[in-house]
């Protein structure tokens, strides 16, 4: 009962607060998104070409630790095809056979006079919150393997691993930029049940709780007031 007051209380000193801006706290050492670990199988290394893209097709250098920053898609060429034929390529969650629940992206295309198809891969079933997810790449075509070359059957080719961590800000729970009187009302009826864990976004979660202790409580909304009025300075 107590508990409850508090929170009741502390409520309603939140709905009776104006906004205030405030220095947004980024989540430390955080990663944005995009490719890592890109690799093709040793038959491959040279017929096929895989280039990590921003969103509006401008190749991404590779980073650190084997990192593409800000990578949004993948273009992968095959080199090796043959004019006129199809070409199909999957990307999967893993290594089973292709079904509804493990492809992450799949496409056709008619390799052109230059003996080359290219494909632009946009993953699906990408991590909201997690450090990342592995991806394997196939291909298989309509080619007569008795009189055609190159890949003629359902092949793995590459490989490759998508991160996409968490990038929310400490205590922007709205996600508007800044941490307000607002994002602590939130957070409280977060902590309250007032907004059902249901209805409660993965990425709210991260941003609300700001003493890192893996639940949502009234004092991570006092926190994020704190933050707000200018007491605290950091959550750290």
């Amino acid at each position: 009962m107590k508990k409850r007051l508090i929170q009741f209380a502390l409520l309603l000193c939140l709905m009776a607060l104006t906004c205030a801006a405030a220095q947004a706290s980024e989540s430390e050492g955080a990663p944005t998104s995009g490719f890592q670990n890109v690799s093709k199988q040793a038959a491959y290394q040279t017929v096929i070409d895989m280039t990590p893209q921003s969103d509006k097709g401008a190749a991404v250098a590779l980073g650190d630790n084997g990192q593409y920053p800000g990578a949004a898609k993948m273009e992968l060429t095959y080199k090796q095809a043959q004019q006129g034929q199809e070409y199909a390529l999957f990307v999967l969650t893993d290594k089973n056979p292709p079904t509804a629940d493990n492809i992450a992206y799949i496409d056709q295309k008619t390799a052109d006079a230059s003996g080359a198809v290219t494909f632009n891969i946009y993953p699906k079933k990408l991590p909201e919150t997690s450090s990342g997810a592995d991806y394997t790449v196939y291909m298989s075509s309509n080619t007569d393997a008795s009189a055609g070359t190159g890949i003629t059957t359902y092949t793995e080719i590459a490989s490759f691993r998508y991160y996409a961590a968490a990038t929310v800000k400490l205590g922007d729970v709205d996600e508007d930029t800044e941490v307000t009187a607002i994002d602590a009302r939130i957070t409280l009826q977060m902590a309250s049940g007032i907004i059902e864990e249901r209805d409660q976004t993965e990425r709210q979660k991260a941003a609300a709780d700001v003493d890192k202790d893996t639940e949502v409580t009234a004092i991570d909304a006092r926190m994020i007031l704190q933050f707000a009025s200018g007491i605290l300075e950091t959550f750290g």
